[in-house]
């Protein structure tokens, strides 16, 4: 057996030069496995560090419980939904997909096309966004088996097994290209199949969309320069190879390529490298399945249409994937009924998959719509009472602005107000008190929602939360469909302050509730209260606001126009870059944080996001000030070629300080900085 060192694929037999599920190399395992060091690369892969990512919370909702695939993409996590509880699936796309602003936009509009899709054999995406940098699709987890896998452990497939399954993704096909939407990546690996109740084998086609974001103004990238593959060249197009438009057409000729490898067991057109096989899609005749496998007595007329599939030409093809389907089906009916072996395929079960009695609540559609609708509140109305009698004086100041329902903003908390459909409507600038009630469970503190309105964005928000004396207290704020904006913790007594936000138009919650040490019993009935204030103000030009603490989202700063800033969390960082025309080199002040050890990076022009902006190549570190020191910048190259540097301000803690068990008040989150650039001079 050898592992696909890329996305961890693993082979059992050596029949591939290049991995079917991200296209990686793969000859230098089997030059390895050969040599009877294949149980070495094994252990590489077994013995890799922990993912990171298990145990984090993405987009502010999505708590990633475990890996359970990768590929030339990105990476597919099990996640479950921290409001509901039920379990999604989350693509985490790879981060040289969310480095060109382009890129990005693409894919919301991809991802908002492809959740709208609906049909029963389509993967449901439910959500999508971007998160500390990457962007992510989470999506139906389908509790399956992709067709890769099966026809590497059951061989080639009967036709008429065959013919079910593709009957099934030609409907979610249709449905898609009657979106304007093409799939792009059609393939063994991108179709599940699920086994209901009764055994019935149904497909769940996923990834629609995808693919796309590999484009770049029309030309296929077909690789990265880190050598990653983009797309599997065993069932692209020939017009998808040369780069050129694409339709329905190409998606058939993917899906003709993908039950070819389903009834022969092998791959249309081959070859020892990627390059090789793309050639050989554009230059070699396709080698009819019959002649191909003749041990397996395959009908002449299945020969046919895979061949029309697989023409060369897309006008060649089937024009739609409802013909194809029809012809599938006519195929299927001439050659007589179905058989229930046809429906089920063999009773057998991967045993690596989780029992009935294992699985938890899988999220679906309804789920995420009836949540989300329980986020969204009324909204104001106006009400226009027409005292015609009165006169036009009296009918102009009849204008009354109201919430539907009446609600007033309150100054006192309002029980019930454990779920973001109860919160409490607040105003900007008055303080709002409460307290810790009954618990919602012997682990589990009572929470308080509060929600605020942003008539016209962007502005500047600040969320101050004065604490209770012996409880430690977490303020967390989330927009109006549930993304964590931010948090803050106030230990027992200290405050916490969330400042400088950049609030778009539209309505946000906040969540006051215990921070608990784990295992320890909740907190109730505080008999101090707790004080909430909310300050919504003009976003002016020279404010720091975040989010910026990644490349994409840094902030421009004018040269000789002071910039006032927060490190307002531990380990928070702030990306900067010079706004107009290059001045030639620059120097540059960050005034110091009482209590609080910073430093200053400064990165050349277009560079990636990563854990530590320090350990770029190329990267210079300002470092040399202490605890409440600044920072002086000398020499800064901006000479206009290839954008502009970004300046990065980091505050050195990476945790809370903690008092025994208890977190400690965290200094300077609320005193501003200043970071000034001017032109260099010559000392």
């Amino acid at each position: 057996m050898i592992t696909c060192r890329q996305c961890q694929e693993r082979y059992e037999s050596a029949d591939a030069s290049f991995c079917g599920r991200c296209g990686a190399d793969l000859r230098p395992l089997l030059s390895l496995a050969a040599g009877g060091g294949a149980q070495v690369a094994l252990a590489d892969a077994d013995e890799a560090p922990r993912d990171t990512m298990v145990g984090r919370v993405i987009g502010g909702r999505y708590r990633v419980l475990e890996r359970i695939g990768s590929g030339g993409m990105g990476v597919v996590y099990k996640v479950e939904h921290a409001a509901m509880g039920k379990v999604a699936a989350l693509k985490m796309l790879h981060p040289m997909l969310s480095s060109e602003r382009e890129l990005v936009k693409r894919f919301r509009n991809e991802a908002r096309a492809v959740s709208l899709l609906t049909h029963p054999n389509t993967v449901q995406v439910f959500d999508f966004g971007e998160a500390d940098g990457c962007l992510y699709m989470v999506m139906e987890l389908v509790r399956g088996e992709d067709l890769a896998r099966i026809v590497e452990r059951e061989g080639p497939l009967p036709w008429r097994r065959v013919a079910r399954l593709m009957i099934q993704i030609c409907e979610a096909l249709a449905e898609a290209h009657e979106a304007g939407v093409v799939h792009r990546d059609v393939k063994p690996e991108n179709v599940f199949v699920v086994r209901t109740r009764e055994g019935r084998e149904t497909v769940k086609v996923l990834d629609f969309g995808l693919a796309k974001l590999t484009e770049r103004g029309g030309d296929l990238a077909a690789t990265t320069g880190g050598g990653l593959v983009i797309g599997t060249p065993y069932y692209m197009s020939p017009e998808q190879i040369k780069g050129e438009p694409l339709d329905a057409r190409s998606d058939i000729y993917s899906l003709g390529a993908t039950a070819y490898d389903l009834v022969t067991g092998q791959h249309p057109f081959d070859g020892p490298s990627p390059v090789q096989v793309l050639t050989a899609h554009l230059s070699e005749p396709l080698v009819p399945a019959r002649r191909r496998r003749p041990d397996l007595d395959i009908d002449p007329r299945v020969d046919a249409l895979l061949a029309r599939c697989m023409a060369r030409s897309p006008a060649g093809r089937y024009g739609s994937a409802d013909e194809l389907r029809r012809a599938i089906e006519e195929l299927a009916e001439a050659s007589g009924p179905m058989r229930r072996g046809d429906l089920t395929g063999p009773q057998r079960r991967d045993p690596s998959l989780p029992s009935v009695a294992a699985v938890q609540a899988v999220a679906r559609r309804e789920d995420f719509d009836q949540f989300e609708r329980g986020l969204r509140r009324r909204r104001w109305v106006g009400l226009t009472v027409a005292l015609v009698a009165l006169g036009a004086a009296l009918a102009a100041g009849a204008w009354l602005l109201l919430r539907g329902d009446g609600e007033r903003a309150v100054t006192e908390e309002r029980e019930p107000n454990n779920e973001a459909a109860q919160a409490n409507l607040i105003s900007s600038g008055a303080a709002v008190t409460g307290r810790l009630g009954k618990r919602l469970g012997l682990e589990s503190s009572d929470r308080d929602f509060f929600y605020f309105r942003v008539v016209r964005g962007p502005v500047l928000g600040r969320l101050e939360l004065g604490g209770i004396q012996g409880i430690d207290l977490r303020l967390s704020l989330f927009d109006r469909l549930g993304d964590r904006v931010a948090d803050a913790d106030a230990p027992a007594g200290e405050r916490a302050v969330l400042p400088n936000l950049r609030l778009e138009a539209g309505e946000y919650f906040a969540e006051v509730r215990e921070l608990r040490v784990a295992g320890g019993v909740a907190s109730e009935d505080s008999a101090a209260p707790y004080s909430l204030r909310v300050t919504l103000d003009p976003l002016g030009p020279n404010a720091e606001s975040e989010p910026d603490d990644t490349p994409a989202t840094a902030q421009p700063v004018t040269v000789g126009t002071p910039v006032a800033g927060y490190l307002g969390r531990a380990g928070d960082v702030d990306y900067y870059y010079p706004r107009g025309e290059p001045v030639g080199p620059l120097d540059g002040q960050v005034s110091g944080v009482p209590g609080v050890d910073l430093k200053v990076v400064v990165l050349p022009p277009g560079a990636p996001l990563v854990a530590d902006p320090a350990t770029l190549p190329g990267a210079r570190v300002f470092d040399a000030g202490g605890v409440g020191a600044g920072e002086e910048l000398r020499g800064l190259a901006w000479p206009g070629e290839g954008g502009a540097p970004l300046v990065v301000v980091v505050r050195k803690e990476k945790d809370a300080p903690r008092s025994g068990s208890r977190p400690a008040p965290l200094p300077g989150v609320d005193a501003p900085y200043t970071l000034t650039l001017r032109r260099h001079v010559d000392r």
